[in-house]
Protein backbone atom coordinates (compact mmCIF):
# COMPACT_ATOMS: atom_id res chain seq x y z
CA UNK A 1 0.00 0.00 0.00
CA UNK A 2 2.76 2.56 0.77
CA UNK A 3 5.11 2.00 -2.09
CA UNK A 4 3.47 4.48 -3.79
CA UNK A 5 4.05 6.80 -0.73
CA UNK A 6 8.31 6.98 -0.72
CA UNK A 7 10.16 6.91 -4.20
CA UNK A 8 13.67 6.51 -1.74
CA UNK A 9 15.00 3.55 -0.53
CA UNK A 10 15.97 4.96 2.81
CA UNK A 11 12.32 5.57 3.47
CA UNK A 12 11.74 1.78 3.44
CA UNK A 13 11.86 0.84 7.26
CA UNK A 14 9.19 3.76 8.26
CA UNK A 15 7.09 1.99 5.51
CA UNK A 16 7.60 -0.81 7.19
CA UNK A 17 7.08 0.22 10.11
CA UNK A 18 3.15 1.56 8.37
CA UNK A 19 2.49 -1.41 6.45
CA UNK A 20 2.74 -3.63 10.35
CA UNK A 21 0.61 -0.77 11.51
CA UNK A 22 -1.98 -1.58 8.96
CA UNK A 23 -1.90 -5.32 8.69
CA UNK A 24 -2.80 -5.03 12.94
CA UNK A 25 0.60 -6.43 14.00
CA UNK A 26 0.59 -5.41 17.24
CA UNK A 27 4.55 -6.18 17.78
CA UNK A 28 6.31 -3.01 16.88
CA UNK A 29 7.00 -0.93 20.27
CA UNK A 30 6.13 2.77 20.61
CA UNK A 31 9.60 3.80 21.23
CA UNK A 32 10.33 1.77 17.77
CA UNK A 33 7.60 3.81 16.15
CA UNK A 34 8.89 7.06 17.28
CA UNK A 35 12.58 5.97 16.97
CA UNK A 36 11.50 5.32 12.56
CA UNK A 37 9.73 8.12 12.56
CA UNK A 38 12.88 10.17 13.59
CA UNK A 39 15.15 9.01 11.23
CA UNK A 40 12.69 9.38 8.09
CA UNK A 41 12.05 12.68 9.02
CA UNK A 42 15.81 13.33 9.19
CA UNK A 43 16.09 12.85 5.24
CA UNK A 44 13.25 15.22 4.42
CA UNK A 45 14.90 18.17 2.34
CA UNK A 46 12.13 20.75 0.72
CA UNK A 47 10.11 23.70 1.49
CA UNK A 48 8.05 23.82 4.78
CA UNK A 49 4.96 23.26 3.23
CA UNK A 50 6.15 20.03 1.50
CA UNK A 51 7.92 18.86 4.92
CA UNK A 52 4.58 19.72 6.77
CA UNK A 53 2.22 16.67 3.84
CA UNK A 54 4.88 14.52 4.44
CA UNK A 55 4.68 14.55 8.29
CA UNK A 56 0.70 14.80 8.63
CA UNK A 57 0.39 11.76 6.17
CA UNK A 58 2.97 9.95 7.88
CA UNK A 59 1.70 10.24 11.59
CA UNK A 60 -1.98 9.89 10.78
CA UNK A 61 -2.10 6.58 10.34
CA UNK A 62 0.24 6.30 13.54
CA UNK A 63 -2.32 8.57 15.08
CA UNK A 64 -4.89 7.02 14.62
CA UNK A 65 -3.59 3.20 16.11
CA UNK A 66 -1.57 4.80 18.74
CA UNK A 67 -2.75 7.69 19.98
CA UNK A 68 -0.98 7.78 23.15
CA UNK A 69 1.95 8.95 20.32
CA UNK A 70 -0.58 12.00 18.98
CA UNK A 71 1.54 14.54 21.07
CA UNK A 72 4.71 14.46 20.26
CA UNK A 73 4.42 13.36 16.46
CA UNK A 74 1.60 16.34 16.08
CA UNK A 75 4.11 18.69 17.36
CA UNK A 76 6.84 17.08 14.95
CA UNK A 77 4.53 17.71 12.47
CA UNK A 78 3.53 21.06 13.26
CA UNK A 79 6.62 22.74 13.40
CA UNK A 80 6.57 23.42 9.64
CA UNK A 81 3.39 24.87 9.70
CA UNK A 82 4.87 27.47 12.37
CA UNK A 83 7.64 28.01 10.05
CA UNK A 84 5.23 28.93 7.21
CA UNK A 85 3.88 31.30 10.15
CA UNK A 86 0.46 29.41 10.97
CA UNK A 87 0.68 30.34 14.57
CA UNK A 88 -2.92 30.12 14.92
CA UNK A 89 -5.02 27.28 15.51
CA UNK A 90 -8.15 28.23 12.95
CA UNK A 91 -4.99 28.67 10.04
CA UNK A 92 -3.34 24.90 10.91
CA UNK A 93 -6.93 23.45 11.03
CA UNK A 94 -7.79 25.13 7.88
CA UNK A 95 -3.87 23.54 6.10
CA UNK A 96 -5.00 20.16 7.70
CA UNK A 97 -8.36 20.31 6.09
CA UNK A 98 -7.20 21.45 2.98
CA UNK A 99 -4.36 19.01 3.00
CA UNK A 100 -6.77 16.44 3.76
CA UNK A 101 -8.29 16.73 0.57
CA UNK A 102 -5.51 16.65 -1.94
CA UNK A 103 -5.50 13.87 -4.21
CA UNK A 104 -2.39 13.69 -5.03
CA UNK A 105 -0.07 15.19 -2.34
CA UNK A 106 3.60 15.53 -2.05
CA UNK A 107 3.69 12.57 -0.06
CA UNK A 108 1.22 10.49 -1.78
CA UNK A 109 -1.96 9.74 0.10
CA UNK A 110 -1.47 8.42 3.12
CA UNK A 111 -4.34 5.25 4.54
CA UNK A 112 -8.06 5.62 4.43
CA UNK A 113 -7.57 5.58 8.28
CA UNK A 114 -5.17 8.32 8.18
CA UNK A 115 -7.46 10.61 6.02
CA UNK A 116 -10.00 9.59 8.49
CA UNK A 117 -7.55 10.78 11.43
CA UNK A 118 -6.67 13.86 9.71
CA UNK A 119 -10.54 15.39 8.71
CA UNK A 120 -12.52 14.04 12.07
CA UNK A 121 -10.09 12.79 14.54
CA UNK A 122 -7.38 16.04 14.48
CA UNK A 123 -9.89 18.32 14.48
CA UNK A 124 -11.68 17.50 17.46
CA UNK A 125 -8.15 17.72 19.37
CA UNK A 126 -7.96 21.41 19.41
CA UNK A 127 -6.86 21.98 22.66
CA UNK A 128 -3.75 19.57 22.16
CA UNK A 129 -3.14 21.68 19.24
CA UNK A 130 -3.73 25.20 20.86
CA UNK A 131 -0.94 23.67 23.33
CA UNK A 132 1.28 22.21 20.94
CA UNK A 133 1.40 25.32 18.96
CA UNK A 134 2.35 27.53 22.47
CA UNK A 135 4.85 25.57 23.19
CA UNK A 136 6.62 25.51 20.02
CA UNK A 137 6.47 29.01 19.64
CA UNK A 138 7.69 29.77 23.38
CA UNK A 139 10.43 27.43 22.40
CA UNK A 140 11.75 29.31 19.45
CA UNK A 141 10.96 32.19 21.45
CA UNK A 142 14.17 30.79 23.93
CA UNK A 143 16.01 29.34 21.25
CA UNK A 144 16.31 32.94 19.49
CA UNK A 145 16.96 34.77 22.91
CA UNK A 146 20.20 32.44 23.28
Amino acid sequence: MYQTLAPRSDWQSFLQVLEKLDNGEVGTSNEQILLSFKQFAATIATNCDCVAQVYFGAIAPICKQRPELESELIKKALLPLIYLELTNLEDVLKWVSWYSQQTKPYFGRTSNEGIFWLRYDLPLKWELIQELINEILEEEKEDNLE
